[in-house]
């Protein structure tokens, strides 16, 4: 017909009479024999199939053909083969392909693990990478709640958030502690961004989650040695303080508020404005 000739782009006087296996791609040409031999040999069967077929313009174009064995249908007796340009349709699906070959690789080799879940937080997909963080393989985690291994202490926060976020379709921050395979808890920083669908509603989220279990410590190690510090600081007999380079007190311990007749610390510091004037005799010795 003209449209199955302007499809591959020869005139008819180039298509009619020429072994339609001429055009295949040389990949195909093998299955596409054998299956058309086998339609041949069934009057009655159809059969559907994707090939190339060269284009009148030297290019290779992906065909989506149907072919029917109609040699015993009167007023037909032949082999009739339908088919259309599915070009546009297979770059398309490659170029997904290679977008998602190179989304694998980023996502296979971060540290950071992502996830994404469905509205209940049931995990669709988790990266691999979950394996070295928290020491699960992703079938683990896939088909549990993002809860399931929620420290008990961090668990109606953790929910009341990423609910709240969802509800609202926007991201959702939080610091929680995650059980490892192992038992103990890893500290994570989560980030939880909703997914939408065409029509604007939430269908889902993506998570990230990075360890700060040593920011954490380090956090925690500092609060100890601040709270050692001030108790020795409060618990010592002798006159502690810091000042300002200009002569402000910035703290003073009970001991020399008590040494210079002050009730408290707070007293003594509202009280000097300057310690080389107010303190010191000789203000030059400061």
């Amino acid at each position: 017909s003209p449209a199955a000739t302007s499809t591959l782009g020869y005139a008819p006087n180039q298509f009619v009479g020429r072994n339609i296996f001429e055009l295949m791609h040389p990949d195909d040409q093998g299955w596409t024999r054998d299956l058309f031999a086998q339609v041949v040999q069934t009057p009655g069967r159809s059969q559907d199939g994707i090939f190339r077929m060269r284009h009148g313009d030297g290019t290779w174009r992906w065909i989506e053909s149907t072919t029917a064995n109609m040699l015993n249908e009167p007023g037909v007796r032949a082999i009739v083969i339908n088919y259309r340009d599915i070009t546009e349709r297979k770059q398309a699906e490659q170029k997904l392909r290679e977008n998602e070959t190179r989304l694998r690789q980023i996502t296979d080799n971060m540290l950071d693990v992502i996830g994404l879940t469905d509205t209940q937080g049931v995990y669709e997909y988790v990266s691999p990478s979950v394996k070295t963080v928290l020491g699960y393989e992703p079938s683990d985690i896939l088909g549990k709640t993002m809860f399931e291994n929620v420290h008990p202490n961090d668990l109606y926060r953790v929910m009341r958030v990423s609910m709240r976020a969802l509800r609202a379709a926007q991201t959702g921050r939080m610091e929680l502690r995650y059980r490892h395979a192992d038992g103990h808890y890893v500290w994570l920083e989560s980030t939880g961004t909703p997914v939408l669908d065409s029509n604007g509603r939430v269908i889902g989220a993506v998570t990230s989650s990075r360890d700060i279990t040593e920011r954490k410590q380090a956090e925690e190690a500092l609060r100890e040695a601040e709270k050692k510090y001030r108790a020795i600081f409060d618990g010592a007999v002798e006159g502690i303080f810091q000042s300002t380079p200009e002569g402000r007190f910035l703290t003073v311990n009970p001991a020399l508020a008590h040494m210079w007749g002050y009730d408290s610390p707070e007293d003594l510091i509202s009280s000097i404005q300057d310690i080389s004037q107010q303190v010191y005799a000789q203000p030059q010795c400061r």
